[in-house]
């Protein structure tokens, strides 16, 4: 692959590289080596630094994208349907975006084990900065405080994750001869129910 010289070849390559990441996370059903990622795009490994300064800041990159689209998402909706289709459609959404659940399952970890601090950092901030103003929009149109909507915001990250660790299990569970229904559930169904209901109660419980 050429080198990038000017700003838009860079602001190309810089896509790219988020691209492969996405791509070979969806393919491995795990997180690529920057190795692996070098090798798909045909650049040295050390390209990738020129970009990113860690493999965990380029996932976190992805993950910062991914919940920006939810909760874009649901700003938009409050502001064209309905509360109540405004959340059957973020959950619906959600529970077909497997590979974004994926990504969201895997995040403790990646930031538990990296070692740059600056994309903790600049993840945590610009995450703090959308939860806070979706919130807003949300809680608006609720007639409910903007903290209680922080919390139910927070609460439904945590439900996602879990139910999608839940479904997902290691091979060995898997392997059990009735690995199915409360042992393995099936993600998307669960989490679109489950996800519908804990807004609806919280909701309705905390509304002024």
């Amino acid at each position: 692959m050429r080198r990038a010289n000017n700003p838009d070849d860079k602001a190309l390559r810089y896509r790219q590289i988020l691209d492969c990441a996405r791509t070979l996370h969806r393919d491995f059903q795990r997180l690529p080596t920057a190795a692996e990622m070098a090798g798909h795009l045909g650049l040295g490994k050390g390209t990738l630094y020129l970009y990113f300064r860690s493999r965990e800041a380029i996932f976190l990159t992805l993950l910062e994208d991914d919940m920006r689209s939810w909760l874009e998402r649901l700003e938009t909706a409050v502001d064209t349907l309905p509360l109540p289709q405004a959340i059957d459609d973020l959950c619906r959404h959600i529970a077909g975006d497997e590979d974004s659940c994926r990504l969201a399952a895997l995040a403790h970890g990646l930031i538990e084990h990296c070692d740059d601090l600056d994309a903790i950092q600049t993840f945590k901030r610009h995450m703090a900065d959308a939860v806070a103003r979706c919130a807003a929009r949300v809680a608006k149109a609720a007639a409910m405080e903007e903290r209680s909507i922080q919390a139910l915001i927070q609460a439904s990250h945590a439900m996602v994750v879990g139910l999608w660790q839940a479904a997902n299990p290691p091979a060995a569970i898997r392997a059990l001869p009735d690995a199915t229904g409360l042992l393995v559930p099936d993600f998307s169904n669960t989490v679109r129910q489950a996800l519908f209901a804990l807004w609806q109660g919280w909701l309705t419980k905390h509304r002024h």
